[in-house]
């Protein structure tokens, strides 16, 4: 026995040796995936990715047993390529530098490169893609400092009353027994404290305070029980928009301790361990945590994102990924976001090895087509945020009046003022309320006589708050109540002070303070407590969603994005160096981990199903959640609804595909769509299936009553989708949400599509009375015709220039490359409100859904040096630096047409800049002394024209009267072949007087609306030039297709009648 015992020993570790003999090894350049800089990252330099040919590893991977495996014939032939390749660069030039190697999600590298040698790069042999990398913004903190200190470690209300608990995960863990065990989660995030006592660290500030961030982490303290590896792939100190090189390149170490917060507070809630007083465990407690730190000291970048998903295949980077991570969080993400070539790829490569990827859809609020990428990624799981039954959402601190003269006391919510000490330091408040007027001028003495030792009561209006508040404080008033002046609730009140004014001020609505000052004016006295221990209890809120979770669809498709909702509101969790403590934070940030963990307990539910089977039955467990009014929302704010976890872990029946995006869809009439849903049921037991329309919105849809699924297996169920064009507004987004159910089980499928009710005008004929050549001042007749039932808009231009359409790159999807590509551009002149405006029409190839990704604008040259002078710019007034700023009131998102001094604006810049690079960080670009003027910018959703419209006195001119002009758009899109597209040449320019006489036509209408049917036949003047006409149709057909042209352009060409 104990010869066989040592025989079968020597053949373990013969077989052993020869197993490990074969491992190929491989050179350093194509072994290591993350390399340190010679330098920093400097003006005439960019960062590229690069795509090479050969697939990456995981898109032909294989999973047996729960593990992936790998073809190792294609790891060596990518090996060699990628070697090829690197000896190519090196024979190209010796400044490009590797900073991130990639081979499991792509195959490829981030490169620095001086930008002259950005096209022969992408000429390489071996390259199959190129693309600048982008940025991806911070993590946004919800609260203030103050704020997140003030709650930590707020006592819970009771260890079932938890975010957590709210969506049934622990009803999940008392029955089934999930809790993540065995399986690992990785966070993109700023990294994890892992001296946390939530993280099995010591919980102590002082094992915090002893790590150096720099260095690297203690062993002692990391890698822990609870945080089984990670990396710091960024630094500390990267910010990529810093002007100081060496803070705008990523500087990596084995240290991914967090000293921001987010990302602590992001993994808690994944698998933090609760103490069940102030703190409970995450969704997932049993589950292994990866820090992946991707934040430095601001933004991250694209490239930075899939070095993170690298080391998630492989986390002891050994060409072995059977230790892959099973889910991925990222909370992160920028607005508009769209559905990117690399991101997609790799993500989709993720998916199909069984590694789940939960991204959060953003914080930009009820704003279509503002959810962010990398959440619009197809195979990732997208969320919105929601509000859970946790008291502090929807039991308010209140104030509370009382008066012999109310016949009960008065209990209200407040907002508070971000200028003014918060009464969160303040035991006790209670005075008199002196109603002391709008407080637009100081106060008299015999006013400030009644106020002091008193609370104020004063109006919303006329000056700002913190006016307000300082002659109250300057009567002696012990606090301030704004009231309301316009209808509604209250208001958060901000305002500058050069320090806390030492008072506190809230404010209350418009009913409320009209009970006050009814009450007062007829001699009541009324005291204020404003530490009052009753609440304002508002349950109505339970159950809907954040005001700041991002409305998708995607854009370019108008995908359904997001497609599930979880909590996300004041979420308890983890506070970074804090020891053992927690706060709360908001945030979409915060409901993505609460579905990373989720997407944890499915794969325990169910090992055997892929990543998009286990999303698509969460999603079909979802609940569609209403408004506080019972309102069902729309699908492109909630997806499905809300995640129910054990619903999702007992459902064994899922739809494929889990949501329907119809798309964007044009209707004349009406139009009939057919899509097929496959209903599976993983079950043993057959299922007899109801259906019924749970929700519908202009989408009329026919199916069969009842569907039938045998044991473990698919039914493809036939649906119709009929959508009226007389039901539609110009362009409507329509949306249902369908259930397939019986008496214990249901699949809910959300359909969406964005409709456009389409005209079809059409010029018949351009008649100029008069003979060619000789027709300066001839009648002119334009006829027009609508061939539609629907109304219609032509937008007549003299014709400027056109431009071709560019080709795609390599494998780059249609839709992205005509989505910011310049068709044409015409001009006129208008007179309105006693100037004359010059209105510049600009056509691209493909449809713009908001124009929040392709800005446009007019170069102008008006002293003949081919040099920009002005710039007319449409853009938002956030496109604007320090505009937002300077002016407060302007929204962010509201577009303008802004005429800017060109020079000046970049005179400005270059001296910020260089501040910057001396070492004046805290300096920021503000161009707002160089607006020359600024008018509305016309734009048309989901269609091809905008119009950019400047004052002409403003515009500087020639001797002659003449300027010289480029149209040009910026695309905020990497992927496309350029960032910029010109009409014609980039050196060209164009001349143009811009006198209305020296027009091709005069007499122009701002605008000719046509009912469906309607003939129209418009006067016009014949003028100078190019006697061609350009129309744009807005609501006419618009295409994707860079094969068809749409019809929202015409160029008539004029028959002569003399």
């Amino acid at each position: 026995m104990r010869k066989s015992s040592l025989l079968l020993i020597a053949l373990i570790i013969l077989f052993s040796c020869a197993k490990e003999s074969q491992k190929k090894n491989y050179p350093k350049e194509v072994e290591d995936r993350i390399f340190s800089s010679k330098s920093g990252l400097v003006e005439d330099e960019v960062l590229t990715m690069v795509k090479l040919k050969t697939p990456a590893l995981f898109s032909t991977a294989v999973v047996v047993d729960g593990k992936i495996k790998i073809d190792q014939d294609q790891l060596e032939a990518l090996k060699a390529e990628q070697m090829e390749f690197l000896d190519e660069v090196k024979n190209l030039s010796d400044k490009i530098e590797v900073l991130y190697r990639y081979q499991y999600t792509m195959n490829g590298f981030t490169l620095k490169t001086p930008k002259s040698l950005e096209k022969q790069i992408m000429e390489l042999s071996k390259v199959d893609v190129t693309q600048r990398t982008t940025e991806i913004a911070p993590p946004v903190r919800k609260f203030s400092r103050h704020e997140f200190e003030s709650l930590l470690n707020k006592n819970l209300q009771g260890p079932r009353n938890t975010s957590v608990n709210f969506i049934g995960v622990g009803d999940v863990q008392l029955q089934y027994g999930y809790d993540g065990k065995g399986l690992s989660v990785g966070i993109l995030d700023t990294g994890i404290d892992f001296t946390h006592k939530m993280f099995e660290g010591p919980g102590t500030v002082a094992a915090f305070e002893s790590v150096d961030p720099t260095a690297d982490a203690p062993t002692s303290l990391f890698p822990s029980a609870k945080i089984k590896g990670g990396i710091d792939l960024v630094g500390d100190n990267f910010t990529p928009r810093s002007k100081i090189p060496a803070k705008r390149l990523p500087k990596p170490d084995k240290n991914p301790i967090d000293i921001s917060g987010h990302g602590s507070h992001v993994a808690g809630t994944v698998a933090g361990l609760g103490d069940g007083v102030s703190s409970y465990s995450g969704v997932v407690p049993s589950a292994d945590l990866h820090a992946i730190k991707v934040f430095g000291g601001g933004s991250t970048g694209d490239y930075i994102v899939l070095a993170g998903f690298e080391y998630a295949a492989d986390p002891n980077n050994d060409n072995d990924p059977a230790d892959a991570l099973d889910v991925l969080n990222l909370s992160l993400g920028g607005a508009y976001g769209i559905p990117g070539n690399l991101y997609e790829a790799a993500i989709k490569n993720l998916s199909k090895v069984g590694i789940s990827v939960v991204a959060s859809a953003g914080n930009s609020g009820d704003v279509s087509y503002i959810t962010g990428a990398p959440a619009t990624s197809s195979e990732a799981l997208s969320v919105g945020a929601s509000i859970d039954n946790m008291d502090h959402n929807w039991k308010f601190d209140a104030i509370s009046f009382s008066s012999a003269a109310l016949p009960e006391k008065l209990v209200t919510g407040y907002g508070t003022a971000s200028f003014t000490i918060s009464l969160n330091d303040i035991e006790t408040l209670e005075g008199e309320i002196v109603y002391a007027g709008v407080a637009a001028e100081d106060f008299n003495q015999e006013l400030k006589d009644k106020i002091a030792g008193k609370v104020a009561l004063i109006d919303r209006g006329q000056v700002s708050f913190v006016d307000k508040v300082k002659r109250a404080l300057d009567a002696n008033a012990i606090a301030v109540v704004i009231g309301n002046n316009q209808p509604g609730g209250f208001i958060q009140m901000g305002g500058s002070s050069d320090s806390k004014i030492e008072i506190p001020a809230v404010m209350i609505s418009k009913d409320q303070t009209d009970i006050l000052k009814k009450n007062l004016s007829a001699g009541a006295s009324i005291t204020v407590d404003l530490k009052a221990p009753e609440k304002e209890e508002k349950p109505e809120l339970i159950d809907t969603l954040t005001g700041f979770s991002s409305r998708g669809p995607r854009s370019l498709d108008s995908a359904i994005k997001p497609e599930i909702v979880g909590p996300g509101q004041q979420i308890v969790s983890a506070a970074a160096g804090s020891g053992d403590k927690v706060t709360r934070m908001n945030g979409t940030s915060m409901s993505g981990p609460h579905l990373a963990g989720v997407m944890t307990l499915m794969k325990q539910a169910y090992p055997e199903l892929s990543v998009s089977q286990r999303k698509a039955i969460l999603i079909g467990s979802a609940k569609p959640i209403s408004d506080s009014e019972g309102n069902l929302y729309p699908v492109s704010r909630q997806g499905a609804g809300r995640v129910q976890v054990l619903k999702a872990v007992e459902a064994k029946l899922f739809a494929t595909p889990a949501t329907m995006s119809l798309g964007e869809v044009n209707v004349k009439k009406s139009i009939t769509l057919r899509r097929t849903l496959t209903l599976t049921n993983t079950s043993s037991d057959a299922l007899t299936l109801k259906s019924k329309v749970v929700k519908s919105n202009k989408l009329d849809i026919s199916m069969p009553s009842e569907v039938v699924v045998a044991g473990n297996s698919s039914t493809d169920v036939k649906l119709t989708i009929k959508i009226e064009g007389d039901q539609l507004e110009q362009v409507d987004e329509v949306d249902a949400i369908i259930s397939f159910y019986n008496e214990t089980k249901q699949v809910v499928i959300p359909a969406l599509a964005v409709a456009k009710r389409l005209s079809a005008l059409t010029a018949t004929r351009l008649t100029v009375y008069g003979s060619a050549g000789a027709d300066r001042g001839a009648a002119v007749d334009l006829e027009l015709k609508n061939n539609s039932m629907h109304e219609g808009l032509a937008l007549i231009f003299n014709k400027m220039i056109e431009d071709e359409r560019r080709l795609p790159n390599a494998e780059l999807i249609d839709l992205r490359n005509n989505f910011c590509d310049l068709q044409s551009a015409g001009y006129r002149i208008v007179h309105e409100n006693g100037k004359d405006i010059l209105e510049v029409g600009v056509k691209t190839y493909g449809p713009q859904e908001v124009w929040s990704g392709c800005e446009v604008s007019v170069l102008i040259d008006s002293d003949g040096d081919s040099k920009p002078d002005q710039e007319i710019k449409g853009t938002t007034n956030s496109g604007i630096p320090g505009l937002t700023d300077t002016v407060p009131s302007l929204s962010p998102r509201d577009f303008q047409s802004f005429l800017i001094d060109y020079e000046l604006a970049a005179s400005i810049a270059s001296r910020v800049d260089q501040e910057q690079r001396n070492g004046n960080e805290d300096i920021e670009l503000n161009i707002v002394s160089a607006i020359q003027g600024a008018e509305t910018f016309e734009k048309y959703d989901h269609s091809t024209v905008s119009i950019l419209r400047a004052d002409l006195s403003l515009i500087e001119k020639a001797s002659n009267g003449s300027i010289q002009f480029k149209v040009k758009l910026d695309s905020r899109d990497s992927e496309v072949n350029e960032s910029d597209d010109f009409a014609g040449s980039k050196d060209d320019w164009t001349m143009l007087n811009p006198i209305k006489s020296e027009g091709a036509y005069l007499d122009f209408p701002k605008s000719v609306t046509l009912a469906g049917g309607e003939s129209k036949t418009l006067e016009l003047t014949r003028g100078l030039g190019n006697p061609d006409l350009l129309i744009y149709y807005p609501y006419n057909m618009t295409t994707r297709s860079i094969l068809v042209d749409d019809l929202t352009q015409q160029t008539v060409h004029p028959s002569y009648n003399d």
